[in-house]
């Protein structure tokens, strides 16, 4: 009698057994290979093989975590449009992008923008540069009286506010009365205003620095000094020498250099005042002084050329700087109005930013300066400026170094700097917010810091 042919049942419990098989083989290769790749690299440990990070190198697995939370943030945080936000954040002690959001669109960078002037003017001027005012005289000195010439000679220091110190001087030294002539040597000779497209009410003119407003007005101020400490004056036609006609007036760069060279030569100091370009600097990062700003602005231009008169060449430095310094991300579309952020038509992008902020941080020195002294922080009360108020939790003390940007009339902020997380690792990052109510802003960028820190 033959075998009879396999039931459908049996047929299904044949296939069955088939697939669990090959499962099971597939399976032991798996832990197989997963096993030897864990041997391996204990070895490689044991064997004391350093692991090199590589610069510039993708995002590792801790990265794609935190990027996925700095995305959490931009998408969820309740009354944040973030179509209007600018985010991107950049790790200097691995070297790599970790996350970015509408980094290459412009926005308003605000008071962000003094991060540019800053860094410009220091790469120009050197950061031991000084503001550098004196006050000179030539001629005899007979009875009390001076017979011959008075120079006033002025950076355009905007931490000067009167000319007591100066007035003093001639006192001190017994003189009572000045006849001959009194030459205004000034680096500004107009007043600091400004940008046209910058609300005139953010830099008003009663509150300027006295050598930001003008010539005429320091002239007068100078007098009322005089007479006030009882120094009479009067002008002696007969006393003239050449190279008073040129100083303060229009000539060649030459004609002006020679000029200043023979008023050191052929006159004596009564007084001179020295303040480091860093006393400017600060204020106008930490408390985010607009006027100094201003005036850190003119004077990366002018220092060099005083005799160039007018305001025709402002931003040169600063556009030279961003040519030749931080190159490959300068965009044609990019506007640059002024050293404050005052105007709201001016454009950068968070990318731009990043490059800036690498920049001062692959340069030691720079990124002392700006880590030491010239950034808000919350680590000191002295330098939280424009953060207090904000960032109070203990997370961040020490950990954050930063500049804030607020144009509350456009509903724009902004934050940028450097901060350390929890595992200290240095982060650069630039926050844009628009169309924004400005504490929300400022809640949804300390929330993008926090969330950094702590990782």
């Amino acid at each position: 009698m033959g075998t009879s042919p396999p039931t459908k049942k049996k047929r299904r419990r044949l296939k069955k057994s088939v697939r669990r098989g090959c499962l099971g083989i597939v399976l032991t290769a798996v832990l197989f290979i997963v096993l030897s790749v864990y041997e391996c690299r204990r070895d490689t440990r044991q064997a004391g093989i350093p692991v090199v990070v590589q610069p510039d190198s993708l995002p590792d697995g801790r990265d794609s975590v935190l990027a996925r939370r700095l995305a959490r943030v931009v998408a969820r945080t309740p009354r944040i449009d973030s179509s209007r936000v600018g985010l991107m954040v950049y790790d200097l002690t691995h070297r790599s992008e970790i996350f970015r959001h509408h980094s290459e669109e412009l926005m308003t960078p605000a008071s962000c923008q003094k991060l540019l002037t800053a860094l410009s003017t220091i790469r120009r001027l050197g950061i031991e540069h000084s503001y550098v005012s004196r006050l000179l005289i030539n001629g005899e000195e007979t009875d009390s009286t001076l017979v011959g010439t008075v120079i006033v000679d002025m950076d355009d220091d905007p931490l000067i506010d009167s000319f007591d110190g100066f007035v003093n001087a001639l006192w001190r030294r017994g003189i009572r009365r000045i006849e001959g002539n009194i030459v205004f040597d000034l680096a500004r000779r107009d007043t600091l205003r400004p940008h046209p497209t910058a609300p005139s009410w953010d830099i008003p003119y009663g509150k300027l620095p006295l050598l930001m407003r003008g010539e005429p007005f320091v002239r007068r101020q100078f007098m009322d000094a005089l007479a006030a400490k009882g120094i009479r004056f009067q002008r002696n036609t007969d006393i003239c020498i050449l190279w008073e006609q040129k100083l303060g007036t229009p000539c060649s760069p030459q004609e002006y250099a020679l000029a200043r060279q023979l008023a050191g030569v052929l006159s004596r100091e009564v007084h001179c005042v020295i303040h480091p370009l860093r006393n400017v600097l600060a204020p106008m990062l930490i408390y985010s002084s607009n006027i100094k700003a201003e005036a850190v602005y003119y004077h990366a231009d002018h220092f060099r050329d005083r005799w160039r008169n007018g305001r025709t060449k402002e931003g040169s430095a600063m556009r030279r700087f961003v040519k030749n310094e931080i190159k490959g991300v300068v965009r044609p579309d990019m506007v640059i109005n002024d050293g404050s952020g005052l105007s709201p038509q001016n454009r950068l992008t968070a990318d731009f930013l990043i490059k800036l902020l690498k920049y001062a941080y692959d340069d030691p020195l720079l990124r002392e300066e700006m880590m030491d002294c010239l950034l808000a922080t919350t680590a000191d009360d002295e330098r939280r400026g424009t953060l207090y108020g904000r960032m109070e939790d203990e997370c961040f003390t020490g950990r954050i170094f930063c500049k804030t940007g607020t144009l509350a009339a456009r509903a724009v902020s902004s934050l940028a700097g450097y901060l350390q997380g929890e595992d200290n690792r240095w982060y650069a990052f630039v926050i844009f917010n628009e169309d924004t109510p400005i504490f929300e802003a400022r809640l949804f960028q300390d929330e993008v810091c926090r969330v950094l820190i702590s990782q």
